[in-house]
């Protein structure tokens, strides 16, 4: 369900990093709005936290899948 969103999640730190380096040049109005930083408060830690969910989820697949390749080669022991 979350990796669906990836994008937006995604696109969300792109925007964030943006708007840290240049928002400040080159948009001001929304850069001071308190609505966008407040916004940015919720969202971060919530969004921060459905990435390293995606990531740990990818990684533990990944070794799960290795781990039964290795289980899938060995000879049946009765």
């Amino acid at each position: 369900m979350i990796r669906e969103h990836r994008d937006t999640l995604d696109r969300f730190f792109a925007e964030q990093r943006s708007m840290d380096s240049v928002g400040a040049i080159l948009d001001p109005t929304l850069f001071n709005s308190s609505e966008r930083r407040a916004t940015e408060q919720i969202l971060t830690p919530i969004y921060r936290a459905a990435q390293t969910f995606l990531e740990t989820y990818d990684r533990q697949s990944a070794s799960a899948r290795q781990a039964l390749a290795k289980v899938g080669d060995r000879p049946e022991v009765r």
